[in-house]
């Protein structure tokens, strides 16, 4: 099991249409906000996968470690695994791996 970071938007602190952007987790938007600081970090979740960090994150409120307020976890938050920083966005269908060296081709 792994402690994943939870990261959602500081919706109080974007505009409508990069907030409308982020939910509909448009890559480009949401890797721009994640760099410009428009997110936070919300929570970590132990969990097996991002798949449990998912179903965690929307079904089991108490075994959310809350550091800020936390909504459920949907399109357009990041999960980042702790220990490669590997981050990845919550798609409408699964999730995209983001982050500099994945979303330049830099990656492993």
């Amino acid at each position: 099991m792994k402690r994943y970071i939870v990261k959602q938007p500081k919706h109080s602190e974007i505009n409508d249409e990069k907030a409308f952007k982020i939910g509909r987790a448009d890559i480009n938007a949401c890797f721009r906000s994640n760099n410009d600081g428009d997110y936070r970090v919300s929570g970590y979740i132990t969990a097996d996968d991002l798949n449990e960090v998912f179903r965690i994150g929307n079904t089991e409120p108490d075994q959310i470690e809350k550091v800020d307020k936390f909504y459920s976890i949907s399109c357009g938050d990041i999960i980042v695994d702790p220990d490669t920083q590997v981050c990845h966005l919550v798609s409408p269908l699964g999730f995209t791996r983001i982050g500099y060296d994945s979303y330049f081709g830099k990656g492993a």
